[in-house]
């Protein structure tokens, strides 16, 4: 779970960073669109932005057997 010291503008910047390690053909928007709605998410929202953006991912990451969330 979250500790209070992570405002809402630093777990998005976080996460969209992290999703954009995955994806640099996505521009900075997108992710940072996808990482907000990840926020907005009350599952995601208890997880860490790396481990949000991780578990988002997990379908596209190598080994991902599950449908792409996109």
């Amino acid at each position: 779970m979250m500790g209070a010291a992570v405002d809402q503008i630093d777990w998005i910047a976080a996460c969209a960073h992290r999703l954009h390690r995955q994806w640099r053909s996505v521009t900075i928007e997108d992710v940072e669109a996808i990482a907000a709605s990840l926020w907005r998410d009350p599952v995601f929202k208890t997880m860490t932005p790396v481990k949000a953006a991780e578990q988002w991912l997990e379908p596209v990451l190598p080994g991902g057997e599950k449908q792409a969330p996109f």
